[in-house]
């Protein structure tokens, strides 16, 4: 059973536009950590079944780049094999669909303050690419109901236990034995 989000996440994200240094920070730094975090969170809520109504395999092999335009950072990654994993030569790939917003359009999305479709009308929220996809996302980010999973699934005591949340989530991190995860 999943729970609605309480009311300590039910804020409102205000629409803000960083300072100007943050962008020219941020393009020198290097893009890939965001890409790694991104699919990192992607996989997770994948893995919780927060995105489980949605058809997944509809955006296997397209590669997205998600630009925050005041801070600098770009993420960019794919879907391949039930898996969302970071592009790490963007460069020399071909983006299907590019999303363009500000940091705080970004927060809201994430923290449901602001509707997709509100942030798409508005042009807060821009979708770049192939017409197709963009339907589909739109459809997608739509549909996406904001709900905390229910934690008697693995049992609460494992998602404070580190080693026996990335054993639930079949995680393997080399040096870090899951079989203590089992105990």
């Amino acid at each position: 059973m999943l729970n609605k989000i309480p009311k300590l996440f039910n804020f409102m994200i205000p629409d803000f536009t960083l300072p100007p240094i943050f962008a020219t920070i941020g393009e020198k730094l290097p893009q890939f950590p965001h890409g790694l975090m991104l699919c990192a969170a992607l996989n997770i809520a994948n893995k919780l079944q927060l995105l489980a109504n949605q058809d997944l395999t509809k955006l296997e092999n397209k590669n997205f780049c998600v630009k925050a335009t005041d801070s600098g950072g770009n993420a960019f990654f794919t879907y391949k094999n039930g898996f969302f994993t970071p592009i790490f030569n963007y460069a020399n790939s071909k983006i299907d669909l590019t999303f363009v917003a500000k940091f705080s359009t970004y927060l809201q999305l994430l923290t449901h303050s602001e509707n997709a479709n509100t942030l798409i009308f508005n042009r807060s929220l821009i979708l770049q690419g192939d017409e197709d996809l963009v339907n589909i996302v739109k459809q997608m980010l739509d549909s996406v109901e904001f709900k905390l999973p229910d934690l008697q699934k693995f049992g609460f005591a494992n998602a404070l236990n580190p080693l026996k949340f990335m054993n639930f989530l079949n995680i393997n991190l080399p040096g870090f034995s899951n079989s203590s995860a089992q105990k």
